[in-house]
């Protein structure tokens, strides 16, 4: 710790690290001289790989640096900081997400009221006396009426958050190209051309997803997700265990997840196309939805493809076994 504290280039975020490191050794001195020395402005970034930092997740660093220093004005100020980006409507990733409420939950501890007193009216019934030492109370209100009101008495502020819950109409389906692209390509097994949208029973194909990286976001792309999800009624073919091995030519795959419905595959790209197959058997007889086709970055929202979903059948074989 010593001489990480007199490197020069020292990273902010290792830097606030550090300094919390000597406040839990009780070294609150050294602390204070290496922040000193920070901003605790953090500029907007974000990291798609490494450490997969961000400005929300540097911001908890520092809040709970000032939580273990016990200098809780400076931790008040950075909490309502976090708090707020909590709040709006924005995409965090489960690193962001993940030491943000860990750096609340603390501040929640040290600044815990001694108890939650509230008196909850709706549409001017009487209302319901709360009481609770725990830190979150809920409750299931009348969705029928809009009248609400929620009176504080405790001595402590109360903090309320109404939320609602419902399932969406079905919208219209729509593809997806947020600095990403993607299409897919159905074939027989000699490479043809075919339409998902009917195939004869017990039927092999071939399905190509192609991403394309137009580097329009950064000309490398890390932690990229593509998630194929088939219809019940197909069923894939593992080309790692069969004759398919070989046969089609994957671009690189960090890791692939192949399950019963579906395989997930996880890679990183430059800017250009990646190709991957799999293959596919039209096995049980019926209509089926084949769910959207997603691809994303998991650490950066702003870069996603999405092909919308479609009815596909499968026409049942003839009764003497043959295809009709």
């Amino acid at each position: 710790m010593n001489r990480l504290r007199t490197q020069k280039d020292l990273d902010p975020a290792a830097a606030w690290m550090l300094a919390a490191s000597y406040a839990l050794g009780n070294r609150n001195d050294a602390a204070n001289e290496i922040i000193q020395k920070l901003s605790t402005e953090v500029k907007p970034y974000q990291e798609m790989s490494y450490t997969y930092g961000s400005d929300l997740r540097d911001k908890a660093l520092i809040l709970e640096t000032f939580l273990t220093m016990g200098k809780q004005n400076d931790a008040m100020t950075m909490a309502r900081t976090i708090a707020a980006s909590l709040s709006a409507e924005s995409w965090y990733s489960t690193q962001s997400t993940s030491f943000a409420l860990l750096a609340m939950g603390k501040m929640a501890k040290q600044f815990a009221g001694k108890q939650i007193k509230a008196t909850i009216t709706q549409s001017g019934k009487t209302g319901e006396q709360v009481t609770s030492s725990k830190g979150i109370v809920t409750r299931d209100l009348d969705v029928s009426s809009e009248n609400l009101t929620i009176e504080n008495t405790s001595s402590d502020p109360l903090f309320v958050r109404v939320t609602s819950t419902g399932r969406p109409l079905k919208g219209a389906a729509a593809e997806v190209k947020n600095n990403l692209s993607m299409k897919a390509k159905y074939m027989d097994m000699e490479g043809k051309d075919i339409s998902p949208d009917r195939l004869k029973q017990g039927q092999d194909f071939v399905v190509q997803l192609t991403v394309t990286n137009p580097g329009t976001f950064t000309s490398h792309l890390d932690q990229l997700a593509l998630s194929y999800l088939f219809p019940s009624g197909w069923e894939l073919t593992n080309q790692r265990l069969d004759q398919f091995e070989g046969r089609f030519k994957n671009s690189s795959i960090r890791y692939q997840d192949i399950r019963d419905d579906r395989v997930n595959t996880f890679f990183s790209m430059d800017r250009g196309v990646w190709t991957y197959y799999f293959v596919m058997t039209a096995t049980y007889a019926g209509k089926y939805w084949l769910p959207d086709i997603m691809c994303e970055a998991m650490y950066a929202h702003q870069v996603q493809a999405r092909l919308p979903g479609r009815w596909v059948e499968v026409i049942p074989a003839s009764p003497k076994g043959d295809v009709e």
